[in-house]
């Protein structure tokens, strides 16, 4: 339950059902894979200056500006003052006016211009001065070489493009081999395995400690091979500093990779230890080719190539890849291939049914795809990779690639677990009028960050973002600093008399509220006859179950006497009068042995005797608990009741009465504003109302609510008067049981 604060509404932060927008928490977070831009913005303007005195660098962020980026910068190359921004801004037409606007965002947070003041105190723009000249040493040449030396002599076993490609795709392989868990997991390095833990792709087992992939992991694993490469260089980017590399220096590397020629080999002469470190990392990656660590020359692969363009490129079919996949219209998928990883892939999101040595036979099923994507792939990447790997058939027939059908009904699977969206909202609630309640939610409506409201329950439910504001709104309505709204603004003193007056009215509301309150429930409960603090009750109740306790105990036992006698009546007949021939052994029952009972006659009455006296107290423990347990609680009921009844009592009301008059009197002198008599009667009204909830059956100890548990499951079963757990005494069985008595006689009769 929620309590009211120094009365102002209670603010509950929790997530809020939204059906008109919000964010949709049940669907998958798609992987965020950083574009270069993305990544050089998330560095310091010290890193970024530092990253502009390599040319590699320059080149490769002027590469992938926007087309109009581009266009200023050639503007600007070779101005050496500042020019206005009124100026640039009329290079282009008014209907780019927002494309504008997101180009000069873009060079901010590069930092490849910065913001300077013309002659007349005008805002203009000038490019970063270190930018500015290695771009030109790019574009113009001179200054020192930016590129890798070939200078080498010619290698006596050069390797051609294919060798590189297949090294590449090998050694990629084997990290996509782990993260499926497939059995060809040799040649994975601890570096890969620690950036793959560090990106989130997998993590560590609780069980066992093991890696295992993530959701993150999945979606990495339906990426094309470019943007998986770029996406764990940048994780690898994460971890330079950690490993005592220089990123500045690394990230130069990367970018002369970038810009080499594939096929020739370059030397690792004047590299420092930690480029040769870096080196090596990506020799184990792929993206480099190394014949021994300690040869002087290395072959960039195919990897390493324009990669520092960093996009997220659209799911397409590899050109340099012959596709293997055919998907047909009645959901069969056939993949014609013997690669255990592509295998492994296809059976991320498709129910395998037969693999042969070149060809798999698959199905996608509701229940394969809910998988995919409860792991958290998405159907479009589900789509994109079907259309990447699609067979040269499948392409040759036209667009679209895939069957309709099949699209569709991956997207509508996707849907199916789309159907609720949620949005984080703060919760208002507990208003003392209905007034404040309209007023705070006509201020949410007027702003549009109300989410819900519920008038009949003064509730309401505003946006995370809105409510700072509406949170000093209500400060400020609640002071009267606000003209409009009942308030009243301006006023320095404050009318002690008619505070006093309107505090003792709030006093005698609340009396009225709490005494009704309690009132109507002892209504009620009395009316279900649990009303516990009745007298009559406790005095007549109590007493007569004590006495049928009782009596239950020694009529049970005095019967079990009288019955425990039958057998030893032919034993005491013999002794006052005996015959001239001995009277039968008599048994309390009938046991079959396989001795003679007679001749064991005092051994049998005695396990007799033992056995009827457990079995007669397991019965009357058994009744008279349920007795004990009523007895106990309804002591407990009794001692609630008359602390119910406690808290309305007129003594304990004025108390709290004259304490507040006390409090107000106290402060009557120092001229304070009508703030703290409203804070005074609130905290009067919040200890009211704590007290409620100090009496709720789920807020008592728990061997209390453990009794209570057992008395409840008892009652489900009427309780009724029997005769030796054999005859229930009735007025229905009494009744008929005369009807067939008098039957009988009728029958007799005749």
């Amino acid at each position: 339950m929620v309590a009211l604060v120094t009365g102002r509404p209670i603010e509950r932060r929790q997530n809020m059902s939204n059906t008109i927008s919000g964010r949709n928490l049940l669907r998958p977070t798609g992987l965020q894979c950083k574009n270069l831009h993305e990544y050089l913005k998330s560095r310091t303007p010290d890193t970024l200056n530092k990253l502009y005195h390599k040319p590699p660098i320059c080149l490769a962020v002027f590469r992938e500006l926007p087309v109009i980026a581009k266009h200023y910068v050639m503007r600007l190359l070779f101005v050496e003052q500042p020019v206005p921004q009124a100026v640039i801004a009329s290079w282009c037409s008014k209907l780019y006016f927002e494309e504008h606007q997101k180009v000069v965002q873009i060079l901010n947070e590069l930092y490849v211009w910065k913001e300077a003041s013309i002659p007349g105190g005008l805002p203009g723009w000038i490019l970063n001065n270190t930018f500015k000249k290695n771009l030109k040493i790019v574009l113009l040449g001179g200054g020192k070489p930016w590129t890798m030396s070939n200078q080498l002599e010619t290698d006596s076993k050069p390797r051609d493009v294919a060798f590189l490609d297949s090294y590449a795709l090998e050694r990629w392989e084997c990290v996509l081999h782990y993260m499926v868990g497939s059995q060809q997991q040799e040649g994975i390095s601890a570096d890969a395995v620690r950036i793959l833990l560090h990106a989130g792709l997998m993590k560590r087992d609780e069980a066992d400690g093991s890696p295992i992939i993530t959701q993150a992991g999945f979606q990495f694993l339906l990426l094309d091979t470019a943007s998986q490469v770029w996406y764990f260089i940048l994780q690898y980017l994460d971890t330079i500093e950690a490993r005592g590399l220089d990123l500045v220096e690394c990230l130069t590397f990367l970018f002369q990779l970038n810009f080499s020629t594939l096929g020739k080999d370059y030397s690792t002469e004047g590299m420092s230890e930690g480029l040769l470190t870096f080196l090596q990392h990506l020799r184990e990656f792929g993206l480099v080719y190394q014949r021994k660590r300690k040869a002087g020359r290395f072959y960039p692969t195919r990897l390493a190539l324009n990669i520092a363009t960093g996009e997220t490129k659209p799911l397409t079919r590899d050109t340099d890849k012959e596709g293997y996949i055919v998907v047909e219209t009645n959901y069969r998928v056939y993949a014609y291939t013997n690669s255990n990883l592509q295998v492994a892939l296809l059976g991320l999101f498709c129910e395998m049914l037969y693999r042969f040595p070149n060809l798999v036979v698959s199905i996608l099923t509701r229940d394969s795809v809910r998988q995919a994507l409860k792991s958290g792939i998405t159907a479009s990447q589900i789509v994109g990779y079907l259309q990447q790997h699609a067979h040269s058939k499948m392409i040759e027939a036209g667009p679209p690639i895939l069957p309709p059908t099949i699209t569709d009904q991956i997207k509508l699977w996707e849907n199916e677990r789309n159907r609720f969206s949620f949005s984080e909202g703060v919760l208002y609630s507990q208003f003392l009028s209905q007034t404040d309640f309209e007023v705070l939610r006509d201020h949410a409506v007027s702003t549009g960050v109300l989410i819900w409201e519920s008038e009949r329950k003064r509730t309401m439910v505003v946006t995370k973002a809105g409510h700072d504001d509406v949170k000093k709104f209500w400060k400020r309505y609640s002071k009267g600093s606000i003209s409009g709204y009942g308030g009243s603004p301006g006023k320095s003193q404050v009318d002690l008399e008619g505070e006093s007056t309107s505090t003792q009215n709030r006093v005698e509301e609340m009396q009225s509220a709490v005494k009704h309150y309690y009132n109507v429930n002892k209504i009620l409960m009395s009316k279900l006859g649990t009303w516990p603090a009745q007298s009559i009750f406790a005095k007549i109740v109590l007493p007569t179950i004590t006495t049928a306790f009782i009596f239950s105990i020694v009529m049970i036992y005095s019967l079990m006497s009288l019955y425990m006698l039958i057998p030893v009546t032919p034993q005491i007949l013999d002794l006052l009068m005996p015959l001239n021939q001995s009277r039968p052994y008599k048994y309390l029952f009938d046991v079959d042995f396989s001795f003679d009972r007679e001749e064991y006659y005092f051994s049998v009455l005695l396990y007799s005797y033992l056995t009827t006296v457990v079995s007669m107290t397991v019965m009357v423990v058994t009744d008279t608990s349920y007795l004990m347990l009523a007895h106990h609680v309804c002591g407990l009921f009794a001692a609630i009741g008359y602390r119910l009844e406690n808290l309305t009592s007129t003594i304990s009301l004025n108390r709290h009465v004259k304490d507040a008059e006390v409090a107000c009197n106290k402060y009557d002198s120092t001229n304070y504003d009508g703030e703290i008599y409203r804070e005074l009667i609130l905290l009067l009204r919040k200890h009211q109302l704590s007290l409620e909830y100090n009496i709720l059956w789920y807020r008592m100890p728990r061997r209390t609510t453990q009794l209570l548990s057992i008395l409840l499951h008892r009652s489900l079963v009427p309780c009724t008067l029997t005769a030796g757990k054999l005859y229930v005494l009735s007025f229905q069985n009494y009744a008929s049981g005369n009807v067939r008595k008098m039957s009988g006689l009728d029958l007799e009769g005749e």
